[in-house]
């Protein structure tokens, strides 16, 4: 009889040895550690913000499937907030940017093990063109013969250039090309889109001239040269120039 009792006592604990085993693997009890699907963070839209050169702010929205922080610095662009949870709307604004160069910048964003990047990007401001002379005359009221030289002579030009605040003109002799003069000419009439008319008083046959544009940014370079004897149109007066120019400093092509 005890024996019996014995046999049924172990087929019991047996019993209840694997129905708690049973329990563990298929139902976890208080205690139990529940396995997380693996970090995520993204933004949309994805990829980088871009900006033109002024100060402007644009957003994105951040997803991930728990928390989410943001890192990097520039100066002149700033996020907020600098964390958050998924779906939240990340701001994004720039300074305004007054050089000549586009500018870049990589924030990250980081939720647990995962990793992002915010590209920012920002145009430079514009920098003057190249004048293009679209147009020139020489006019001149009469011509001294005894001193090879215009009387109340005047030069028209028509200039063409973008984003354009002024333009600098360099004239010289040609008998002396080394010496260059500055003069500041702010007083052009806006005669088109981006087009403008100069008028230059005094110039005589031997001068130079070259131009540039100027913004609040620098200057362009310089433009095709201007001989004003180039714009002589009658012969007559040419010839005597040339042969002027020949005893002066020898023919050279061109001039």
């Amino acid at each position: 009889m005890k024996s019996l009792q014995l046999r049924i006592g172990l087929f019991v604990m047996g019993l209840c040895s694997l129905l708690l085993v049973a329990c563990n693997e298929d139902t976890p009890l208080g205690g139990g550690e529940e396995v997380l699907p693996n970090d995520t963070v993204s933004i949309l839209p994805n990829g980088a913000l871009a900006f033109t050169c002024a100060s402007s702010t644009d957003t994105v929205i951040v997803h991930c499937n728990g928390t989410w922080n943001i890192y990097g610095y520039a100066y002149w662009a700033s996020v907020s907030p600098q964390s958050g949870k998924d779906g939240d709307t990340l701001i994004v604004s720039v300074d305004a940017n007054t050089t000549g160069d586009e500018r870049k910048v990589s924030y990250y964003l980081y939720s647990g093990e995962a990793k992002c990047e915010l590209v920012i990007l920002q145009q430079g401001a514009a920098v003057p063109t190249i004048p293009v002379i679209e147009e020139v005359k020489y006019i001149y009221e009469s011509f001294d013969y005894e001193h090879i030289a215009f009387v109340k002579p005047r030069l028209e030009l028509v200039v063409k250039t973008k984003n354009m605040t002024s333009l600098q003109i360099w004239d010289s002799r040609i008998d002396n090309m080394k010496v260059w003069n500055s003069r500041n000419y702010n007083s052009y009439e806006c005669v088109g889109k981006e087009t403008y008319r100069l008028i230059l008083p005094d110039l005589q046959w031997a001068e130079v001239l070259k131009m540039r544009a100027c913004n609040e940014l620098g200057k362009s370079d310089f433009s095709e040269t201007i001989y004003i004897k180039d714009y002589i149109e009658d012969s007559g007066i040419k010839a005597l120039i040339d042969k002027e120019l020949e005893s002066l400093m020898g023919y050279i092509p061109g001039l």
